[in-house]
């Protein structure tokens, strides 16, 4: 059952016992996120008290729902709350544990960041719980949960609730001066991307296309640092220029502007394992190389990996990945990588076609980008 946990219908969770469902939610097998699991309790716990008053309680605790209908303790309370596995609280319910917690003064006694109470106000904090709270006490509706708090907590709850507006305020600034940066970013990108498609406008070189990117800079037209005419003032293009042909692996570059910082995307081809290869779209700082996104690993069948003369595999289209287990990226570093490319694709250009195909590049990159 607490593999299924949270398939579980609650009128199935309703027959069990208070113990029973301590020992349920402490199972190490339990599979519930913490704020779906939170929703669920609040539920038993209602379903419980309806049962209680709908019917007669000497009937029906001397009945067949006796042991269902056993006394809550404080102990029982503490459990089915317990941080370990209920960390989160939905914002929906946060107001009801406050209420339903008087009951139970030992459990709302507690102090410190996993205690109850404090999980409750912090929830009680997000924008969902303050809009209803909100329209309670501007008279647009009834919240007798919130009338039924003692004073205390209910100034505890109203200061959560300022402190909580104020982060929401100054992560909706961050958010705005982010986006406001990051179409600035963008659209310097562009600027320098369509110059330097003109510039190679009578050049065979190919170039790749990057869309769907997290990283608005990181998308648009890359040029090839390597191949016929590798040069071109490309500090990749003229490393690879002085090695032999059959070591020259595809590199495709893009000039931009990200976090304010005039930087370099490059995309490159990488040996994974012995048989495979696979493409990374990485960021040029100054000297360092800082790997953003990895394509899928390909079979190596050119033999590019290990010097050969054949010409390598193109790059994957589809399937990229932010760099790193998902499990180890923090909140902050999704936010700046964002999703990875969702299309990545190689354009040819054909000796005296460049020219004319150089202005309809960029022309049809605005218009897939708009």
């Amino acid at each position: 059952l607490a593999e299924r946990f949270d398939g579980v219908n609650i009128s199935t969770l309703g027959k069990l016992n208070p113990r029973l469902m301590r020992s349920l939610v402490q199972s190490d097998r339990l599979r519930c996120g913490s704020v779906e699991l939170s929703e669920k309790i609040a539920r038993y716990l209602r379903l419980r008290d309806e049962m209680l008053e709908d019917a007669d309680k000497a009937e029906r605790i001397d009945g067949p729902n006796s042991e269902f209908l056993s006394p809550l303790t404080d102990e029982d309370y503490y459990w089915l709350t317990h941080c370990q596995h209920m960390p989160e609280i939905s914002p929906k319910e946060a107001l009801y544990y406050l209420s339903y917690g008087a009951r139970f003064p030992q459990v709302m006694a507690e102090v410190g960041s996993g205690s109850l109470k404090a999980r409750c106000l912090a929830s009680s904090s997000r924008p969902e719980a303050m809009d209803a709270l909100a329209d309670h006490l501007e008279g647009n509706g009834p919240l007798e949960l919130y009338e039924g708090l003692e004073p205390k907590l209910k100034v505890q709850l109203l200061e959560s609730t300022v402190v909580g507006a104020r982060r929401n305020v100054r992560r909706r600034d961050e958010d705005d001066k982010r986006r406001i940066d990051d179409e600035r970013d963008a659209q310097l990108s562009d600027e320098i991307m369509y110059g330097a498609n003109g510039e190679l406008a009578s050049t065979r070189r190919s170039r790749l296309i990057v869309m769907g990117c997290g990283i608005g800079p990181a998308n648009g037209i890359y040029r090839s640092a390597g191949g016929d005419q590798a040069g071109g003032g490309s500090e990749t293009g003229r490393r690879q220029q002085q090695q032999p042909q059959q070591q020259r692996s595809p590199t495709y570059e893009k000039e931009a502007v990200w976090n304010h910082n005039r930087v370099t995307f490059v995309v490159y081809l990488t040996a994974s394992g012995r048989y495979y290869v696979q493409y990374r779209l990485a960021v040029r700082q100054g000297h360092g190389m800082r790997v953003l996104y990895n394509s899928p690993a390909v079979v190596d069948a050119s033999g590019a990996a290990g010097g050969g003369a054949a010409p390598p595999p193109p790059p994957p289209e589809m399937g990229w990945e932010v760099e790193g287990d998902d499990s180890s990226l923090d909140h902050e570093r999704m936010m700046e990588v964002g999703s990875p490319p969702k299309f990545v694709g190689r354009i040819e250009l054909e000796n005296t076609a460049a020219a004319g195909n150089s202005t309809s590049t960029n022309t049809a990159f605005r218009q897939m980008t708009v």
